[in-house]
């Protein structure tokens, strides 16, 4: 078998694996009384370069109205990856899907918790500490799932540089990094972090110059 046909073999095979996580992150949400959303398979990539520079002017848009001299994706996953969803669905006509988890990189787990903790974080209501859980986007394309990751490498180093988003699909992924889904959707994060009105403010100054 020649190198790439190894790499892609071995990426479709993390992807499937992947797949069969968020399938059970899916019941799981379902379970506990959240709705995970829509998720809907499409026969298209979506991933593109005119959607990523639309991404990084979003993001800017987002750090001038939080008023973030930094970099306003460090620390701030989950706000960041819920607003640019919203932005993703409305500008693109496309679903993508909020997912959270944990990322391993080079065997090492980084934000890990289960659904016990999930749990226990409901029971607390909403919380203005940090909840210790990562926050990234999904993209049900066919055949394989795409992961959109804009605030990993603000906090970790992967190998990429700093503040550069993380793409995975069948046909790229970055060495020694694999996503973990534990729940899907924005409940989680409604419920024991951020307010449906704190979203609600920000998008509507996002959207203020459509």
């Amino acid at each position: 078998m020649s190198i790439i046909r190894a790499i892609e073999s071995r990426n479709a095979k993390n992807m499937m694996a992947y797949e069969k996580e968020f399938a059970d992150a899916i019941r799981a949400t379902k379970e506990l009384g959240m709705a995970p959303g829509k998720v809907i398979r499409h026969k298209k990539y979506a991933l593109s370069k005119e959607m990523a520079d639309f991404i990084q002017e979003e993001i800017s848009l987002i750090g001038e109205i939080l008023g973030y001299e930094g970099d306003v994706r460090e620390k701030n996953c989950m706000r960041i990856t819920c607003l640019i969803v919203e932005s993703l669905r409305k500008e693109f006509k496309c679903l993508p899907v909020v997912t959270l988890g944990y990322v391993t990189i080079d065997n090492d787990d980084h934000y890990k918790f289960d659904l016990n903790y999930v749990k226990q974080e409901l029971a607390k209501g909403p919380d203005t500490t940090s909840l210790n859980v990562h926050c990234w986007i999904t993209f049900p394309s066919d055949p394989y799932f795409e992961l959109l990751d804009l605030t990993l490498t603000s906090t970790l180093s992967i190998g990429s540089p700093a503040g550069e988003p993380v793409r995975m699909s069948g046909w790229f992924q970055p060495e020694g990094v694999f996503y973990h889904p534990v729940l899907v959707g924005t409940g989680f994060i409604r419920m024991t972090a951020y307010g449906p009105s704190d979203f609600e403010m920000i998008f509507d100054r996002l959207h203020e110059r459509d």
